[in-house]
């Protein structure tokens, strides 16, 4: 057989393959039932604060029942992938600390959805994308991964240059 580990954000998963996150992974029996067939990590459904009734695609029970079921899978040796999703940039920042608190492996910043593209607009401009990647990255200690829409709003590449070209160029170096 086949070894399928791989190592992702350099945490080391039993297995490749994962659960999609949504139907069948938000209640605690359910997840576990998830956990107990799956050697890849689990991956829980997006969550916010205080739980989500609409949009029916992002309904959840809030951050503290995820958090309670991913500090029993750690503890069981289970790797946890959090999901979450906010609509403002102080929610996200605060379910992913409580996620990253309760020993969640690496968290998913749900940037795709049309909740957070429409509340938090984080593709308004770069600088609204660096603001909150930066502040969610300060207040964790786990791996940090974000899911992107097909296209990213409003933000364009800027053409024919770089970050160390704009460095350069702003020292007063020419190229």
């Amino acid at each position: 057989m086949e070894r399928t580990s791989i190592r992702l954000g350099g945490v080391e998963l039993g297995s490749s393959i994962m659960n999609a996150p949504g139907a069948r992974s938000a209640e605690r029996g359910e997840i576990y039932e998830l956990a107990a067939v799956h050697a890849g990590a689990l991956v829980f459904k997006s969550c916010n604060a205080a739980g989500l009734e609409m949009p029916e695609n992002l309904s959840n029970r809030g951050v503290e029942h995820f958090a309670a079921i991913a500090r029993e899978l750690v503890a069981r040796g289970k790797k946890v992938i959090g999901s979450v999703v906010g609509a403002s940039e102080d929610e996200f920042v605060g379910v992913a600390a409580a996620l990253d608190r309760a020993g969640v492996n690496i968290i998913e910043l749900n940037l795709a959805d049309e909740y957070a593209l429409g509340s938090v607009a984080p593709f308004a401009s770069i600088e609204r994308l660096s603001s909150l990647i930066g502040r969610v990255r300060g207040e964790l200690g786990c791996v940090l991964a974000a899911k992107l829409p097909p296209k990213a709003g409003g933000i364009e590449p800027r053409a024919g240059r770089s970050a160390q070209g704009d460095a350069r160029r702003d020292r007063g170096v020419r190229e």
